[in-house]
């Protein structure tokens, strides 16, 4: 199949790769598909979602192994749905002590039609 990817130590550059897409490989278990590039290296999901990867052409077989990778895919990363929204959702749920300060200092502050809230 080949796979178009955004290569990031090119300026953004988007190239074109021909890979493998297996069960019967070391990586695989559980009869679990997985995409293998061109140096033998498997993809994994992060890969898949930060470097935006995208199938160009696959033949009917490799497009039901690449149905079952992607479903699986999106279950490790925690939903049924595009996995970049998932990883940008987590992402902003992070919350730190730094920040939650800031957000409480933040409040305090009036803003337009309100007033700000008084100290104890």
């Amino acid at each position: 199949m080949i796979l178009e990817y955004t290569d990031i130590f090119e300026n953004g550059k988007q190239k074109r790769i021909e890979a493998d897409i297996t069960t019967d490989h070391p990586a695989s278990s559980y009869g679990l598909p997985v995409v293998v590039l061109p140096d033998g290296q498997v993809l994994d999901a992060q890969s898949w979602v930060l470097l935006n990867y995208r199938v160009v052409s696959c033949t009917k077989a490799e497009a039901e192994l690449i149905g079952r990778w992607l479903k699986n895919l999106y279950a490790m990363l925690g939903g049924a749905e595009n996995p970049a929204a998932v990883l940008g959702r987590k992402g902003g749920q992070a919350r730190s002590e730094k920040k939650t300060l800031a957000n409480r200092e933040k409040a305090k502050l009036p803003r337009p039609g309100r007033k700000g809230k008084k100290e104890d």
